[in-house]
């Protein structure tokens, strides 16, 4: 297309040096016709009036001087042809050197630029006006070479920034694990003492009793609550787990139904629970897309955010239920699933809407609390793509919302 653009104008500018050729052999061909005319009547005139002579002699003279007129006319028109001819070659030659060529120069670096070649440069050659487009253009070219360079170094530096605070948040989230095991240490320790003093119950039995069908119930007894020890156990070290690594958590799958119950087996142990009534209900039998252990623990800290909230008296309820939903990257909207956390607390005052996702907000007690717990929840959200939301907060009703992508 460009090979066109540059032909059409080396072909306009001889169109239109032969249209300013071919005005100017028309009006000098007019004027040798005026010029022919006016000798031919003054040579007659001359004839006329001169001496007697020859009766053929006037017309014999007329004709000889129109014949020289009329030779003297192809001449002139044969010239003025073959200048105009060599006048439009040389012409479109002289254009084509001096500024066709150029300008498909400066085309060509244009389009290695398009294709991201900065090292193109337009040689410092020409008139002064295609030297100084030259070196404005070669200047252009170095400058975006070093915005590049500036862009790239920048961009490295944002992903080194961006995995250490990646890290920095692992470790933070890590550590409020930890420090939320603290929390569940007693009522683990009290969900399992239970179990082991009715195990150690048994055994006694068992050294006594003589009834081969008592003995049997014992045993299965036994294997019931070493069964209930062994999953307490196993839900605490899933929820303890580190990760593998940041990368992939949405492509993780949980399956809710489990986390769910591995959460309330958790939280029910705890003391604080003692007169809360937790329910669980909903649309349970599916994937969602968040690994099982930030699930469980984003959970947990609702819960427990809930509960104290509450001084260890009310209800809590679960409830989850597929919902059309577009996500702030713009996928969805029927690929969600929704995941609402709700007491009957004393709801979230209005000053504090705004800030209880913030680290370190906390209206606790010094030494009752740190303040990363919602935090923490809104992080482990972002890392799976999810989104949590304050969706009430009116007293006696605060409710927490989840919007999971389903696997």
């Amino acid at each position: 297309m460009d090979n066109l653009v540059a032909i059409g104008l080396r072909v306009r500018i001889a169109v239109g040096l032969a249209a300013v050729m071919a005005l100017f052999i028309v009006l000098t061909e007019v004027t040798i016709a005026k010029v022919m005319h006016v000798a031919v009547m003054r040579h007659s005139e001359c004839g006329s009036t001169g001496y007697a002579q020859d009766a053929q002699g006037p017309s014999r003279q007329n004709q000889e001087v129109a014949s020289h007129l009329e030779s003297a006319r192809r001449l002139v028109r044969f010239y003025l042809i073959f200048g105009a001819v060599v006048s439009v070659l040389l012409g479109a030659l002289i254009v084509t050197r001096l500024v066709v060529r150029p300008v498909e120069r400066v085309t060509g670096a244009v389009e290695r630029v398009a294709r991201g070649d900065l090292h193109a440069r337009v040689p410092l050659a020409g008139s002064a006006e295609l030297i100084r487009l030259a070196r404005a253009f070669n200047a252009m070219t170095d400058q975006l070479a070093r915005q590049r360079r500036e862009l790239s170094e920048r961009l490295a530096q944002l992903a080194a920034s961006r995995q250490e605070l990646e890290a920095a948040q692992d470790r933070l989230i890590r550590a409020a694990k930890l420090a939320s095991i603290g929390t569940l240490a007693a009522g683990v320790a009290h969900e399992i003492g239970n179990p082991l003093t009715g195990v150690l119950g048994l055994f006694e039995a068992l050294e006594t009793e003589g009834n081969p069908g008592k003995v049997r119930a014992y045993r299965e007894l036994i294997k019931k609550e070493l069964r209930r020890i062994d999953r307490t156990i196993a839900d605490l070290l899933t929820y303890a787990r580190p990760r593998s690594g940041l990368d992939g958590a949405r492509a993780a799958a949980a399956d809710l139904e489990k986390v769910c119950a591995a959460a309330a087996t958790l939280v029910r142990a705890q003391k604080l629970f003692g007169d809360i009534e937790l329910e669980v209900g909903g649309e349970l039998g599916v994937c969602v897309a968040m690994r099982p252990d930030d699930l469980t623990q984003l959970l947990i800290n609702l819960l427990l955010n809930a509960a104290q909230a509450m001084e260890g008296r009310g209800r809590i309820r679960i409830a989850a239920q597929r919902q059309s939903f577009k996500f702030r990257d713009g996928t969805g909207p029927k690929n969600a699933l929704r995941l609402a956390v709700e007491d009957d607390g004393p709801g979230i005052p209005e000053e504090h809407r705004e800030t209880i996702f913030d680290p370190f907000f906390t209206t606790k007690q010094p030494g009752e609390g740190t303040g990363l717990g919602l935090a923490i929840c809104q992080s482990l959200c972002e890392r799976a793509g999810a989104e949590i939301s304050l969706d009430c907060w009116e007293p006696g009703r605060t409710r927490f919302v989840i919007m999971l992508r389903r696997a």
